[in-house]
This record gives structure tokens, C-alpha cells and sequence, in this order.
């Protein structure tokens, strides 16, 4: 299982809700979802309200009494409340708000995360082709993943013949990060995360579908991205996080695509 920042936090509330109410989960069966901009925190989950059945004289707990009790668990534990804070809201939900520095770290797996069956040729990322050969599609939802995959292989291309950045860049995540950009990373982290909970998911019957959604929101937040977001002729420390999450895009589009499927590096 790849060790992404959502698995660490699917664990933390694994372990809150084995400690206070003996209930044993796997991470694989807390989901998370994005529920940024929309709302004050990154992720959400709604396990308080799932396990309310299972809690043992679960009659007289309600699903934001089990929230909070969560929230405060992890609250006490210092070393979690370094990286991310989790908050009870309405009627049972869990808010997860990441800190900057475990974002970036988060930031960082996403970039050297190297995923079964992909290879990186001259700095873009193509699927290596098995015996079947892969198709091409017509359908809308995989054009537009055609059109920003190969948006993503000319930017990094353009990129590295104009040096717009050094290897000696750090990954800045503090200065003038746009909310189109830190929508584009959650979305890349919550696809590592799937890819990560279906090597351990036995019903494999409508993966394709889930998979064909997760590609299609990647591609179109990617050109919201791309529309809002200025690539060249900025800070080199701006493009160079611009450009890894380029990369990364381009990476987690092509591993999140059905696998029958294949995309060409240009238009």
C-alpha cells in the first residue's frame, strides 16, 4: 500500500475509534472526500456517522456526540495536531485540515511516487505497453484527458528547454499559492489514495467507472489550473512548484485512466 498523507490520517481515525469505542476498521475503510474550497478544510469524512450501528449501547451516542469525541482524541496527540487538525461539524461530519508543512510533504510523495506499469521518458510519464495493445477512445470524457495530458507533456517540455527552474528549487508551498492550485494537489492526492485502497479492494466491478470520474474532474481542474495559473515568467521557485505539479497531474491522469486505454504525448 503507497504510504500517502490520506492513509496516515485514514489511520489516525482507525485508531481513535479502536481506542474509544473497540472498534476495530481498516484505513481502506474510512473514505475521505475533498471538500475544498467549498468549505473551511481540505477533506471530510463521514465514519461517525457509519459506525454509529456498531458502537455497543450505540442508542445513546448520536453521530456528532462520536464526532467529537474523535476530534478530541486527536486533538490530544500531539504528534498528529503537528501535521493536521480534524473538527466535529453539523450532524456528525469530520473536517481534516492539513498544515502547510504536511502538505508540502504530501506534496513531495505525490512527485517521487512511482506507480506499477508507468515510466518517466525525458521528464513526461507514458504507460508501458503490455501485451495488449491499448485503445484510443472518442468518448468526451477521455478527450479531454487526451487534450490535458498532452497539455501537460508540451508545458514540460517548454520548460526544460527554456530552464525556467534549477534542480537546486525547493518545493514552496507558502508563497502566493492559489486556491487552483492547492485544489489540483488534493485532487492528486485523493487519486494516490484510491489507487492505494484498490490494491486491497476486492469488488473490482465498477472501478472503471470510478476511475473514468476521478481522470475527468483531474483534467478539468487541471485547465482551471492551467487558466488561472501563470507558468512562465514568474518567480522560479513559482514555476517550479507550478511545473512539478505539472508533472504530478500528468503522472496520476495516466495511472487513473482505465487501463485499456492510452494517450499520445502530443495533439
Amino acid at each position: 500500500m503507497v504510504n500517502t498523507g490520506l492513509l496516515l490520517i485514514r489511520r489516525s481515525l482507525a485508531a481513535a475509534i479502536r481506542s474509544l469505542f473497540e472498534i476495530s476498521l481498516d484505513a481502506d475503510d474510512i473514505s475521505l472526500e475533498l471538500c475544498y474550497p467549498k468549505y473551511d478544510a481540505h477533506y471530510t469524512s463521514a465514519i461517525a456517522l457509519a459506525i454509529k450501528h456498531r458502537i455497543a449501547n450505540g442508542e445513546s451516542f448520536q453521530p456528532n456526540q462520536i464526532a467529537e469525541a474523535i476530534a478530541n482524541w486527536i486533538a490530544q496527540n500531539q504528534e498528529i495536531v503537528t501535521h493536521y487538525q480534524v473538527q466535529a461539524i453539523g450532524k456528525g461530519w469530520l473536517n481534516i485540515l492539513l498544515n502547510d508543512e504536511y502538505l508540502g510533504l504530501s506534496f513531495q510523495a505525490l512527485e517521487t511516487l512511482r506507480i506499477q506499469d508507468l515510466v518517466n521518458v525525458d521528464g513526461c510519464w507514458q504507460r508501458v505497453k503490455t501485451m495488449a495493445e491499448v485503445k484510443n477512445t472518442n468518448s468526451s470524457s477521455e478527450l479531454i484527458g487526451q487534450y490535458v495530458y498532452a497539455r501537460c507533456c508540451s508545458l514540460i517540455r517548454l520548460a526544460q528547454r527554456e530552464h525556467e527552474f534549477s534542480t537546486n528549487n525547493t518545493l514552496d508551498l507558502k508563497t502566493s499559492l492559489q486556491t487552483v492550485e492547492i485544489s489540483l494537489l488534493l485532487h492528486n492526492l485523493a487519486i494516490a489514495d484510491h489507487l492505494s485502497c484498490e490494491l486491497s479492494c476486492l469488488n473490482t466491478k465498477n472501478i472503471s467507472k470510478v476511475r473514468s470520474g476521478l481522470a475527468r474532474s483531474l483534467a478539468e481542474l487541471f485547465l482551471d489550473f492551467y487558466d488561472h495559473c501563470q507558468i512562465f515568467g514568474v518567480s522560479s521557485d513559482i514555476a517550479y512548484r507550478r511545473i512539478v505539479l505539472i508533472r504530478v497531474s500528468q503522472k496520476l491522469l495516466l495511472a487513473i485512466t482505465p487501463s485499456e486505454f492510452n494517450y499520445s504525448m502530443s495533439l
